[in-house]
């Protein structure tokens, strides 16, 4: 709608549009109470981005980053729905739309440095990791000589008693034979004395019975 303009009048005619215009619109129905504004000194204030992020805290920051980012978007556009019961539709965007640039550059900026945070907290850990596995494999090759030469000697030490134990068993062969030679005769001595006996003792009974069964002499 264009205020009425005319000739002569200047900004005298100007100006009583413009009371008239407010005055209506004040009466048109009972106020409405705008939403609070969303300042840009009041987005995610905990962080200071010149003292830097630690790993702990940019992990919360990436939280607060996403809840801050949806609660901004809906406040400023319920500011924008206002806007269009202000007199200054126009002016009154145009202002939101200054604060949500400023807004976004503040939460772009600390979601940037808590990733880069995490980034290098990354990197430390991977540094440190690497460097542990190269001390690690530094003192296991300044060991290995120690024992290769430990295992080659517990190997030789084998090699000597297994080849000792073979020559003591070797030397020890000839008396063993003649242990087993004069065990075996021992057990054949035992063995024909036994049957001997046996044969003593059949001898007897049968002549023992002999005797019995010997009939008497005629008279």
């Amino acid at each position: 709608m264009q205020p009425p303009r005319a000739r002569g009048w200047g900004g005298a005619v100007w100006a009583i549009w413009l009371l008239l215009a407010v005055g209506l619109a004040g009466c048109a129905g009972p106020a409405v109470v705008p939403p609070p504004r969303v300042l840009p000194a009041q987005i995610l204030e905990a962080y200071d981005l010149d003292r830097g992020i630690g790993a702990e805290q940019a992990r919360q920051a990436q939280r607060d980053v996403r809840q801050v980012r949806n609660e901004v978007s809906d406040g400023l556009l319920r500011e924008r729905i206002a806007c269009y019961r202000r007199f200054l539709v126009n002016h009154c965007l145009r202002e939101v739309a200054e604060r949500q640039r400023i807004i976004d550059v503040r939460i772009d900026a600390v979601e940037v440095a808590a990733n880069q945070a995490l980034r290098e907290q990354m990197a430390r850990e991977t540094s440190e990791r690497l460097a542990e596995d190269a001390a690690r494999r530094a003192q296991q090759a300044v060991g290995a000589p120690a024992r290769e030469l430990a295992n080659r000697e517990t190997f030789e030490a084998r090699q000597t008693a297994a080849a000792q134990a073979q020559a003591r068993r070797e030397q020890e062969a000839p008396e063993l034979e003649r242990r087993a030679e004069k065990l075996k005769a021992d057990a054949a001595r035992r063995e024909r004395a036994v049957q001997e006996k046996r044969l003593a003792a059949e001898a007897r009974a049968n002549r023992a019975q002999a005797r019995t069964n010997k009939p008497p002499p005629a008279p």
